[in-house]
């Protein structure tokens, strides 16, 4: 939920009876070749549209399913 949504509905939290069906659906599959630690309370880095990078991990054999 991002911060305009949860601003609307007055929480941060979402309904478990509006997604309690999808619990077991598979969306699909994404094969990840890097995580990103954020700070996110801070200002966006320069580029200016990711959340401040506080560190990074490139994998370098990815696995996919």
């Amino acid at each position: 939920m991002n911060r305009s949504v949860s601003k609307k509905v007055g929480t941060k939290k979402v309904d478990p009876n509006l997604c309690g069906e999808f619990l077991d659906t598979e969306f699909g599959v994404f094969t990840l070749d890097s995580i990103y630690l954020c700070a996110m309370g801070r200002h966006h880095d320069d580029d200016g549209g990711f959340y401040r990078t506080i560190g990074n991990l490139h994998l370098v054999n990815p696995i996919s399913k």
